[in-house]
């Protein structure tokens, strides 16, 4: 009995010797480009299962906050990655020295809902929709307008942005702007009649929810951001596998915003790869 209990407290001290010769957990901060949901369950999955751990890396993920400007959180240093939509392209574009590490929804999630007797993008001529400022900007949705001669404040009326569904539901709007993975649930949940003008129709191999950090933080710290990269891909390849599992974690741990029926119905909709695709994520990059 004396001997077992040697025993067991040498293996105590032998762990505790070795744990204290690990190296600490480099801490990063990813800011999100929205409020937590299960649009970014990948992130979720390779915290709770060790992914970032097992690479070195301690990772706080931020939520969005009204206004926040993703680009300069990043570029600024206060993050050191963050995910966004196509808005990166402009970003790019306009010279800002940002690196886009991955992409992770295969087809765009935007989608413009409407009233029943506007089934098609032309029909939106003359009437009213309800589009945030950030849309406007975006050259994407701009080809798309311009492709269907649709000028926003010349032959649509722009409505800001309330982001809930409720000038819509009260027919303040004619149309709006959202998620495929979001408002239609609360739609179909209120019995209102809409359609769904798909965006992507018009913008193949366009996605959403992409990773990017800055040059300099990539340039600095390459095998820190291709850990972060390899991290994130096995984190979703997990939370596609396991999305009850990630339901529960993002209630548990994250926001109760969403009720679990809303999650589940945005883990089946979400347009991302589906599980042969997991196996060889792509990764798209931006060279300086």
């Amino acid at each position: 009995m004396f001997i077992r209990i040697i025993f067991s407290l040498l293996i105590l001290l032998l762990s505790a010797a070795l744990k204290a010769q690990e190296p600490p957990l480099h801490k990063v901060t990813m800011q999100l480009q929205w409020k937590h949901q299960f649009e970014f369950a990948g992130f979720y999955a390779a915290i709770a299962q060790g992914f970032y751990a097992q690479r070195g890396l301690q990772v706080e993920l931020r939520e969005y906050q009204t206004g926040m400007n993703l680009t300069e959180e990043v570029l600024s240093g206060r993050a050191q990655y963050a995910t966004t939509n196509s808005s990166i392209v402009r970003s790019r574009l306009e010279g800002k020295p940002v690196k886009l590490l991955a992409n992770y929804f295969k087809r765009m999630p935007m989608v413009i809902l409407s009233s029943p007797e506007i089934t098609k993008l032309e029909d939106l001529r003359g009437k009213r929709l309800m589009l945030s400022h950030k849309d406007i900007q975006s050259p994407l949705l701009r080809l798309v307008f311009e492709h269907k001669d649709l000028r926003p404040e010349e032959n649509i009326e722009i409505i800001p942005h309330s982001f809930n569904a409720d000038p819509f539901i009260n027919g303040e709007v004619d149309a709006m702007s959202a998620f495929i993975t979001n408002e239609p649930f609360y739609l179909e949940q209120q019995g209102i009649d809409f359609n769904v003008l798909e965006l992507a129709d018009y913008m193949r191999s366009i996605g959403d929810v992409y990773l990017f950090t800055s040059n300099a933080q990539a340039e600095q710290y390459p095998q820190q951001t291709q850990a972060f990269i390899d991290a994130s891909n096995e984190g979703w390849r997990y939370a596609l596998d396991h999305p009850q599992e990630i339901i529960d974690l993002i209630l548990s741990h994250y926001s109760q915003r969403k009720s679990r029926e809303a999650l589940l119905y945005e883990a089946e909709k979400n347009p991302r790869y589906d599980h042969a695709a997991t196996a060889a994520l792509l990764v798209l990059r931006m060279n300086p």
